[in-house]
């Protein structure tokens, strides 16, 4: 399933000035191998939409959009409608460089002083589907 990108704001969080910016620099990339351009409308896959939403929330605590990159691509080709089920115990975590899944109750092994970002995708999944429209509600 495909979504426009009101749907994406509205799910997201995101304003879609933010939304924008995180495609226009590379941020993120839509997958699928949607078309950017001008005239030309964008359109999200559920992937897309959660990686979006978990970007939301790392700006929200202050996190650098270019930071929390990694986990965002991750999430984007790790998650469709048929994993949904398999994310809702699973957090994703960054240190800027590499990201990788965790399952709850997973120990950090100690990073030697770099930050771990960790963001929780049960309750983003969530989030997100409770605000996307069904699939007989589509605008």
């Amino acid at each position: 399933m495909k979504f426009k990108a009101h749907d994406v704001v509205r799910a997201s969080g995101l304003s879609y000035r933010q939304l924008d910016y995180s495609l226009r620099t590379g941020i993120l990339r839509l997958s699928g191998g949607s078309v950017c351009g001008y005239g030309v409308p964008r359109r999200f896959g559920l992937g897309d939409v959660v990686a979006l939403a978990v970007l939301h929330d790392a700006l929200d605590v202050g996190v650098a959009p270019s930071t929390v990159a990694p986990a965002l691509r991750l999430v984007q080709r790790q998650v469709s409608e048929r994993l949904l089920d398999r994310v809702r115990d699973t957090f994703v975590s960054t240190d800027g460089r590499r990201a990788r899944f965790m399952k709850k109750g997973e120990v950090i092994e100690k990073t030697g002083g770099v930050v771990m970002y960790i963001f929780d995708l049960g309750a983003v999944v969530d989030r997100v589907q409770d605000r996307l429209p069904r699939e007989g509600q589509r605008s």
